[in-house]
């Protein structure tokens, strides 16, 4: 794992001056790679890259370059079967010089081109260029789990696995993109392509681009494929598959020459991944994570777990204190306005486990392509009956969108100055992504879209989270339920073993009830992952209801977050100030009572603080 910061300029006048930006870009991301670093240049590339050793420890320093010199490879990421595409490479005469795993993506592009990306089983975010060809082509992986950001300059292309390295290019500044706030305000970042920059752009998961100094093509090698098939196999059998591909996708994240040890969260999930680590690997060493405040703990589920599966346990408990003192540093780290409040405590975590570990196996993924947020997933059903009783006339993307923003269409006409925003409650480019993907399974149900929409819209931020908050720590997260082959399987599983309805009774009674009355009580959302679980954990565990990460921020938004907002925000210098409604947020924050659901008035109001903390630092 690593970080790299790089130029390509196509008419092959790399200056000095091109030379200590990518050396002072990349520097300033050295916590990505502490352990080793190097920077290559030539007329027409530079770039520098620091790792972070995981795989062949003595291996040289990237880029990779050919024997003959004409292909440059960057790579951030881990190659899972690079053992099987090495075995093919060498058959095929090409000779290797370590044993480290992103050198068979130089070879394998020598051998295949672009299509080396539909062989590729793994992580990363990589750069190649084809000094033969006179191309550079950018890809990442099949869903998204390491970034990838890239920015055109006349004839030249720059290239990051973090923003902050973009501060560094001569006569160029960075702008901030105002009209993405509106996608962080609803999708709690900036979705698609664009960032919160203008002009510099994120890699899309499972694309490819590619880029001669002329003209830029964007492709995709790799996507969802969505199986309404209707010869469906038994309960059993899917529950027998998906045990097997589950357990191939745990050992084969396993591959580290480094400490290697979990998260935790006391869920389904993160539980399911520790019991098949523990088939392979003994004395594992587990973190886990908590707030003080009665109520917002889970270490009970936590401590039942690890008692169970017999790991060596690290539980960090984080005050309100540290919480707040976090702040700064955890939205430096993310490069972005931050929107998932327990970032603060992943930063903490990943701090405290790099003493012990290097690797880091987590969750991310099954909530998504198992169905696994209920007020979401079953929210087609309030849909459905709107349209039937002739209540509701909009299209499901509409639907999605009012379910989904954080902001509701009220909250953002009380709480923002929307004449700033055009009067518009959705960006324009959020739109068009987002019926963009839509579109692609429209011939099918609200329900099946929403196992394509969901690892489309909400996975690409909980990724971002975890690769940004262990990565600032130099620790490496791997996402076992992500792997490519068990992505595949899942997406071809029936709707009904997903979420399945606990009955008959369940079923007809439904039709009086709305999604969040539904969820859990009359279904069982990611069925058949419990149905896996069974006999191998805890049934307190397989069967309790799934909260999202608790934190207290309704009673903080009555202390110290209240003090800070008003300090920050309704200050008369605030850069906030002409993207809020003011008045409004004086009289709310004056307020003694705030919505108890999920914490959600304390959530909006600490992500209006993270904003204006991220404008104060990029004005």
């Amino acid at each position: 794992m690593c970080g790299f910061y790089g130029i390509i300029d196509f008419d092959g006048k790399i200056s000095n001056k091109d030379v200590n930006d990518i050396e002072n870009g990349a520097n300033l991301t050295q916590f990505r790679g502490p352990d080793d670093s190097r920077l290559y240049n030539d007329n027409f590339i530079c770039v520098k890259f620091n790792r972070l050793s995981i795989i062949d420890l003595s291996a040289q320093c990237q880029p990779f370059i050919s024997q003959n010199k004409n292909t440059i490879l960057v790579c951030n990421g881990e190659i899972y079967n690079y053992i099987e595409l090495k075995k093919e490479l060498s058959e095929k005469n090409y000779l290797f010089r370590s044993e480290n795993d992103i050198e068979v993506l130089l070879h394998g592009y020598e051998e295949w081109g672009c299509d080396l990306l539909k062989k590729v089983k793994g992580m990363f975010s990589l750069v190649i260029f084809d000094k033969l060809k006179k191309k550079t082509i950018l890809a990442r992986d099949h869903v998204g789990i390491k970034p990838l950001h890239y920015k055109l300059i006349d004839k030249k292309i720059y290239f990051s696995t973090d923003y902050h390295s973009f501060r560094f290019i001569t006569n160029h500044e960075r702008e901030i993109d105002y009209s993405s706030l509106l996608s962080y305000f609803s999708f709690r970042y900036a979705v698609g392509e664009k960032t919160f920059y203008k002009e510099i752009y994120d890699v899309l998961p499972g694309n490819y681009i590619t880029y001669n100094g002329e003209r830029l093509e964007k492709k995709i090698y790799w996507d969802i494929q969505i199986n309404n098939q209707t010869d469906y196999h038994s309960e059993e059998w899917y529950r027998e598959q998906l045990e097997y591909k589950l357990d191939y996708a745990v050992r084969s994240h396993l591959m580290s020459d480094v400490p290697l040890g979990a998260f935790i969260s006391g869920g389904l999930d993160s539980s399911l991944i520790l019991y098949f680590m523990k088939r392979y690997k003994e004395n594992i060493k587990t973190f886990s994570t908590g707030f003080i405040e009665e109520g917002y703990s889970e270490r009970n589920y936590v401590e039942l777990i690890n008692k169970e599966l017999q790991t060596e346990l690290t539980y960090f408990e984080m005050s309100e204190a540290e919480f707040i003192d976090n702040m700064e540093r955890t939205l430096y780290f993310r490069g972005e306005p931050v929107s998932i409040p327990h970032e603060s405590a992943f930063l903490k975590m990943s701090e405290l486990m790099k003493k012990d570990i290097s690797v880091v196996m987590s969750g991310e993924g099954a909530d998504e392509f198992f169905g696994g947020y209920g007020r979401i997933f079953r929210s087609p059903h309030d849909y459905y009956k709107k349209n039937f009783l002739k209540i509701y006339k909009n299209r499901p993307m509409k639907h999605f969108k009012d379910k989904y923003a954080w902001f509701s269409s009220t909250d953002k006409k009380e709480m923002l100055n929307l004449e700033f925003f055009g009067n518009k409650l959705f960006d324009d480019y959020s739109e068009e992504y987002i019926e963009k993907i839509f579109s692609k399974y429209k011939h099918m149900s609200y329900y099946d879209q929403m196992f394509y929409v969901m690892p489309k819209i909400h996975l690409p931020n909980m990724l971002a989270r975890l690769d940004r908050m262990t990565m600032a720590a130099s620790v490496e997260a791997r996402v076992p339920f992500l792997d490519r082959d068990l992505i595949e399987f899942i997406s071809s599983i029936p709707l009904r073993y997903k979420i399945s309805w606990k009955n008959k009774f369940s079923k007809f009674s439904s039709i009086f009830y709305n999604s969040s009355n539904i969820s859990e009580n009359l279904d069982v959302p990611k069925y058949i992952l419990k149905k896996v679980a069974e006999g191998k954990i805890n049934s307190e565990i397989i069967h309790r209801k799934k909260v999202a990460f608790p934190l207290p921020m309704n009673k903080w938004l009555g202390s110290s977050l209240n003090k800070i907002a008003k300090e920050l925000l309704l200050d008369k210098g605030a850069k906030i100030s002409k993207i809020i409604n003011s008045d409004y947020l004086n009289r709310f924050l004056n307020n003694s009572k705030f919505r108890s659901k999920e914490d959600l008035d304390g959530k909006r109001i600490w992500m209006l603080i993270n904003l204006e903390m991220w404008l104060q630092g990029n004005s």
